[in-house]
């Protein structure tokens, strides 16, 4: 994908207003037609049966896509690509 934001196994260490601030700057920053493309493990039942307690370590899926809309990205696609790590390609608003 030209002109894209990859933001791979990292976001996951930010939170709250830091993780709002960090994704709505790669929302501002993609190029018109990109798209921001986010790779993290989910706190689900997969990682916490592999990582135990260090899997609260990472958020739900809720709250990522909770994370993703207050930062104006929309969701385009979502998939699994392990049965620990998730992939969202996601699209600033006024890209749909």
């Amino acid at each position: 994908m030209a002109g894209s934001i990859f933001l791979l196994m990292a976001v996951h260490e930010t939170h709250g207003r830091s993780r709002r601030d960090l994704l709505r700057s790669a929302a501002r920053a993609v190029a018109p037609g990109g798209r921001v493309i986010l790779v993290e493990h989910l706190r689900d039942i997969a990682n916490i049966a592999a990582f135990g307690p260090g899997a609260w370590h990472f958020s739900s899926r809720e709250a990522w896509l909770a994370s993703t809309v207050e930062a104006g990205l929309q969701l385009v696609a979502e998939t699994r690509l392990s049965p620990f790590v998730a992939g969202f390609v996601l699209a600033p608003d006024d890209q749909g």
